[in-house]
């Protein structure tokens, strides 16, 4: 699910870098 964000860089622009530290957070 985390994942979506590297497909989807468009969410927000700073979750395409974010991404691996979302899922930490997401955890």
């Amino acid at each position: 699910m985390a994942l979506d964000g590297d497909e989807q860089p468009n969410k927000g622009g700073q979750q395409v870098f974010s991404t691996r530290e979302t899922r930490i957070q997401l955890q």
